[in-house]
């Protein structure tokens, strides 16, 4: 059965074939506060003028942040710690660094981080940009 979002203890005991005791106890953490990351199109073409937005959806309040990531390298950092309400957000990228450097041809990511009263938790969602 589904559990409520919150924080739970799991609690394992178990014997050993002599017969001695082992108990152990973790912290879980069911945390839907991210509903869903998505990209309007799977891949553009930023030379073209193409576009892609990106939409996640909050079920409840907290602090986010959000980037594109290609690898482990971020190459744009959209908002930092930003104080967001349960809703829908949104953002379009042209393919460009901050800086308004054209990013080449491959793979990346947006990846949102959202921190409230049950922990931190992580969505990503990939997009391609290409030549044609």
């Amino acid at each position: 059965r589904t559990v409520v979002d919150g924080r739970y203890t799991l609690l394992v005991k178990g014997l050993d074939r002599a017969g001695n005791q082992s108990v152990s106890q973790r912290v879980v953490r069911v945390d839907r506060t991210i509903r869903s990351v998505a990209w309007s199109r799977s891949s553009f073409i930023p030379k073209l003028g193409q576009k892609a937005r990106m939409v996640f959806v909050l079920r409840r309040p907290a602090s986010v942040t959000v980037s594109i990531t290609q690898g482990s390298t971020v190459v744009r950092e959209i908002w930092k710690d930003r104080a967001l309400g349960a809703g829908t957000y949104g953002w379009t990228w042209d393919g460009r660094t901050s800086t308004g450097v054209l990013l080449t041809p491959g793979t990346y990511r947006v990846v949102v981080t959202a921190t409230s009263w049950i922990g931190s938790s992580t969505f990503t969602g990939s997009v391609a940009i290409r030549t044609r």
